[in-house]
């Protein structure tokens, strides 16, 4: 996935994340774990690892590792078309995250959205409740004006969508 050119360094703390946009796939039925389009598998809220050379916390400039997502939806889109159950994602992004032209490479990610390739609404995952551990069916959240849900908090549940 090329991101463009580096622009810079930023540390986002968790309650104020990047939101952003990637393709994979849902690994599991359940979609708590996805693959990449580079084949590496992680969590829906997770923090990047680096299986190169020196040990280190990712990312860093001068090596490949961390989560890598896009400013827009359109190349994530794009991107998700190509590939057998590909799905798109919408992400939050948090920790250390480097800028570029067109997308982002994080250090911590956590999965908002899954959309499926036909641009349907696959999966929400619900942070505002973190001790509930199930799933639970209901409507996307809002995100205009007075009705936007309240920031996300940890937790993982998830509900699917049709």
């Amino acid at each position: 996935m090329h991101l463009g050119r580096y622009l810079r360094e930023m540390d986002v703390a968790r309650a104020q994340p990047i939101h952003a946009w990637k393709s994979g796939s849902a690994f599991h039925e359940s979609c708590a774990y996805f693959l990449s389009v580079t084949g590496t598998i992680y969590g829906s809220d997770a923090d990047a690892q680096c299986f190169q050379g020196s040990p280190h916390q990712p990312p860093v400039p001068d090596c490949s590792c961390g989560f890598y997502a896009f400013r827009d939806e359109t190349r994530a889109r794009a991107l998700a078309a190509r590939g057998w159950k590909q799905v798109t994602m919408e992400v939050e992004l948090s920790g250390r995250v480097l800028a570029y032209e067109h997308g982002y490479r994080a250090q911590h990610q956590r999965v908002v959205l899954l959309w499926r390739s036909d641009g349907t609404l696959k999966l929400v995952i619900d942070w505002s409740r973190p001790s509930e551990p199930s799933r639970r069916l209901g409507p996307p959240p809002s995100t205009a004006g007075a009705d936007a849900p309240p920031p996300p908090d940890m937790g993982v549940p998830a509900r699917p969508v049709g």
